[in-house]
C-alpha cells in the first residue's frame, strides 16, 4: 500500500516543481527554467512525461535567451529525444515556424 502511495508522492512533487519552473519561465526567468530543468534530469530521470515537459521549457527559454538558431537546434534535439506525444507535437509545429518555406 505504501508503494503506490510513495509513487504518488513522487509524481505529484514532480508536477510540483515543473509547475514552479512554468511559472519562472512566464516571468521571463529563463536562466532558471534552464537551471530547474537540469535538476528535473537528475531528479526524475524515469518520468519521460514529466522530463519532455521541462525539457521543452528550456529549449524555449535557450531560445529566448541567446538566438533562433540556438531554438532551431534544440527543438530538434528534443523531438529527437522524444519523438512522440504532445509536448512533441508543438516543438515540431514551432520548428516549422522557425524554417522558412523554400
Amino acid at each position: 500500500p505504501n508503494y503506490y502511495k510513495k509513487i504518488q508522492e513522487r509524481q505529484n512533487e514532480g508536477e510540483t516543481f515543473y509547475n514552479e519552473a512554468f511559472n519562472d519561465f512566464q516571468a521571463k526567468q529563463y536562466a532558471t527554467v534552464i537551471t530547474k530543468t537540469e535538476s528535473a534530469l537528475q531528479r526524475f530521470p524515469k518520468n519521460k512525461a514529466l522530463l519532455s515537459k521541462f525539457e521543452y521549457l528550456a529549449a524555449i527559454s535557450s531560445g529566448k535567451i541567446y538566438n533562433n538558431d540556438t531554438l532551431k537546434n534544440k527543438l530538434t534535439l528534443f523531438i529527437a529525444k522524444y519523438p512522440e506525444g504532445k509536448v512533441t507535437d508543438l516543438a515540431k509545429t514551432m520548428l516549422n515556424g522557425l524554417n522558412p518555406i523554400v
